[in-house]
């Protein structure tokens, strides 16, 4: 599974970007983007892409959590510090704040 991570994380990434998910997509792709997460043998940045998949689905309208969202952003700054997306995202999240 962790060899197909990046492939599945790019598409879901696309598809949370694209659009707004009805509330049981975006349910559907936070549970596998956890699951990635999750894999013990996923690399690093695999592993901080998952977490801003994440960070953007808790985002989304149809399940609105920004606490969830900004917990993800900075999981996925920890993990690849130099990430200007991440970087950006948790700025948006915070307020502007770093």
């Amino acid at each position: 599974m962790a060899a197909n991570a990046s492939g599945w994380l790019d598409d879901a990434f696309a598809r949370v970007d694209a659009q707004d998910l009805p509330r049981s997509a975006a349910m559907a792709l936070k549970d596998s983007a956890q699951a990635y997460y999750d894999l013990p043998d996923i690399s690093t940045s695999d592993k901080a892409f998952a977490a801003y998949v994440l960070a953007n689905v808790y985002a989304e309208r149809s399940i609105d959590d920004r606490a969830s969202a900004l917990q993800w952003a900075q999981r996925a700054v920890t993990l690849a510090p130099s990430s200007r997306a991440y970087q950006a995202l948790v700025s948006s999240l915070s307020g502007g704040r770093p």
